[in-house]
């Protein structure tokens, strides 16, 4: 019964299908091109409906020709020649690539076409391929280039040639100086600060052997509160302390360096702290004021000195300073520069640099420092040339 059920339901249903073909088409050659039109509607019907799985399916679906373009194609009529010539092709050998590739897919693999060899021909458009081609194609370009012209290269617009031989003369520089052999205690140095963690005392350091090791450390950056114990051991009497960079050293422990050698008793002639904008601070330009046998000052960098500090120094130890130092400092003013001219009579060296507020006419009193032989304002662009004329005017000898 469900057999005959279902024989009676498909049979209907192919009587139906077969009533809108003959509405459709009329007859046995209308009903074909009723099947033609039927094609044609339902492949448009899929392409307005497609949907697209991600967006690469989405791009190809974009790229696809129009319909209505292909049946225009296949409506135009073909001339004789080319109709035999496609006939005969089309009954000797089948198609090797099968349809006809839309131009805008070159490149891809769709539908198992590959690329023809036209395409492999092209190359791809990305950089490094163009850049190749460019290059293959670069001899063949020269070559006619030079063709175009007769055969030969052109001219160059200027003729030039070096006056010097670079290379020979570098090559003589070498031979003549050749890189002299490292001291023993260069050697030495080297050795010690590259183990500088195994060292746990120095003992009495003479003041060029301290002089390199601090420099040796410092260019390493291995220069911290460990080292500066090392090299400045508390109760030891020092007659020079030089640290070229102290931006790892923090203020309590510079202020616990400098403490014992703050005193009348004091042997330390010689101070030279680079990079000490972090540890100098107003308590310790209060020690350095307290050093009985101090004769020269260096302090680069030293952002955090005021006029007060400076003043205090050249109060207190003004009289006996030969050799002064003073950079990368944006607060002192005119005031600090007063204070230097009229308590530190025996200045033979004074350098007042990167002070880049210092105010244009700051530079006058300079002029009082008759002992004055070396003076510089490297970096200290605010000063007026009436005001370095009235400082060097002073000084003689400078």
């Amino acid at each position: 019964h469900r057999l005959r059920e279902g024989g009676g339901a498909g049979a209907s249903k192919s009587r139906r299908k077969a009533k809108r073909k003959a509405a459709a088409g009329g007859g046995g050659e209308g009903g074909g091109e009723g099947d033609d039109e039927q094609g044609r509607v339902s492949k448009k019907w899929r392409k307005e409906n497609a949907h697209a799985q991600d967006a690469w399916e989405e791009a190809l679906n974009a790229l696809q020709p129009d319909s209505d373009a292909e049946e225009g194609a296949e409506a135009a009529p073909k001339p004789a020649a080319a109709a035999a010539a496609s006939a005969n092709a089309s009954s000797s050998e089948p198609a090797a690539g099968g349809a006809a590739r839309d131009p805008r897919l070159q490149g891809f693999r769709i539908g198992g076409q590959a690329e023809t060899a036209e395409e492999k021909g092209e190359g791809w458009c990305g950089p490094w391929a163009t850049a190749r081609a460019l290059l293959d194609k670069r001899a063949a370009a020269l070559a006619e280039r030079q063709e175009e012209l007769g055969g030969e290269a052109p001219p160059p617009l200027v003729e030039w040639s070096p006056k010097r031989e670079y290379e020979a003369a570098a090559a003589r520089r070498r031979r003549s100086a050749p890189e002299p052999v490292p001291t023993l205690q260069a050697l030495a140095t080297e050795f010690v600060c590259a183990n500088i963690d195994c060292v746990e005392d120095f003992g009495a350091l003479t003041p060029a052997v301290q002089h390199a090791l601090a420099t040796e450390l410092c260019r390493r950056r291995l220069f911290r509160q460990p080292q500066l114990r090392l090299l400045a051991p508390p109760g030891l009497p020092l007659s020079e302390l030089v640290a070229p960079d102290c931006h790892q050293i923090d203020e309590q422990a510079l202020h616990e360096t400098l403490e014992p050698l703050a005193c009348p008793g004091s042997r330390l002639a010689l101070l030279s702290l680079g990079f000490c904008g972090k540890c100098v601070t107003t308590a310790t330009s209060q020690l350095i004021a307290r050093m009985g046998a101090l004769e020269s000052l260096t302090l680069t960098g030293a952002y955090r000195l005021t006029d007060g500090c400076v003043a205090a120094i050249c109060g207190a130890r003004g009289a006996a300073l030969r050799s002064l130092k003073i950079s990368g400092n944006q607060q002192l003013t005119a005031a600090f520069v007063a204070s230097i001219a009229s308590e530190c009579d025996s200045l033979e060296r004074l350098a007042l640099e990167d002070l880049i507020y210092l105010p244009g006419e700051a530079a006058a009193p300079i002029g009082r420092l008759t002992q004055l032989q070396s003076l510089s304002f490297r970096g200290t662009r605010l000063l007026v040339s009436s005001s370095m004329l009235a400082a060097v005017g002073g000084a003689a000898h400078c």
